[in-house]
């Protein structure tokens, strides 16, 4: 189900903890060239523009919003949905809760409400014959746009209750919520060109190019003229000059200056593939 960007609930849209997923729900960076994301790690979240263009560019099944434990909260049940019409079940439990946004889940078959709740530790079980999952925090939720109920996010009265009517051991974070980042490289500044834009072979260079030019965008979207020349002048000497590099506790650490797309200072950093 492609996801309908016009229609996902503002409350969501303006908090920057977005990232795209594809597979079996395996969270990507929207801002690093295929970099997974993680659930507790900032970095690797996006805001909502640089997600829809990730998508957008292809490669990904959708996108995807991030729990913090910040009081957005999610509920997930799954098949509840045959041939486009709700279980009567599953909308009393999610009326039960409180859920004034309601919408499909990506296979068309499961509902996801999101709202206003207390930070607890993932629940999940069947109550009322619905399966159902709810979540605060180190999880993220995929996001469709496609309501069935399409009110605002409101303080969900029935969370907590809910919560403790499933249940059943707290859940921690699935896999598919925390990968590594083995095959990719990193950069110890937050800020700077990321190191997933620069090419390790001749072969890369465009591929890595492309990337920088949606880092750009997403990072810094009102960016002139002069300074996108700026960055890609910058870009083209890390890419032609070679790195020097150390060895620490057996690891090997490029060390290159790169240039911060938000301030246009330069920095050290090191990188090294994990």
């Amino acid at each position: 189900m492609r996801p309908d960007f016009a229609v996902i609930p503002y409350e969501l849209r303006s908090v920057p903890r977005w990232v795209v997923w594809k597979g079996a729900k395996v969270p990507y960076c929207a801002a690093a060239a295929n970099s997974t994301a993680s659930v507790t790690d900032p970095d690797t979240w996006a805001s909502f523009p640089l997600a829809q263009t990730a998508y957008e560019e292809g490669g990904y099944s959708g996108v995807g919003f991030v729990l913090n434990g910040d009081g957005i909260v999610g509920v997930d049940l799954d098949k509840c949905v045959n041939e486009g019409k709700p279980e009567p079940a599953a909308l009393g439990l999610l009326d039960r809760i409180g859920c004034k946004y309601i919408e499909l889940s990506p296979s068309g078959t499961g509902l996801r409400g999101f709202g206003y709740g207390e930070n607890i530790k993932g629940r999940r079980g069947i109550l009322d014959g619905v399966n159902v999952e709810l979540y605060s925090t180190a999880r993220y939720l995929t996001v469709t746009g496609h309501p069935i109920f399409s009110g605002p996010l409101v303080p969900l009265s029935g969370f907590s209750e809910v919560a403790q009517a499933i249940g059943g051991a707290d859940l921690q974070k699935r896999p598919e919520d925390d990968r590594s980042h083995s095959s990719a490289f990193f950069c110890s500044s937050s800020v700077g060109i990321p190191a997933t834009c620069l090419p390790t072979s001749e072969g890369e260079r465009n591929r890595c190019l492309f990337h920088l030019a949606r880092y750009i965008k997403g990072v810094k979207p009102g960016v002139t003229r002069e300074e996108l020349r700026a960055i890609v002048q910058e870009w083209h000497r890390l890419a032609l000059t070679a790195q020097d590099r150390v060895i620490h506790d057996g690891k090997t650490y490029n060390i290159v200056s790169v240039i911060d797309v938000r301030s246009g200072h330069r920095e050290l950093v090191l990188m090294c593939r994990g």
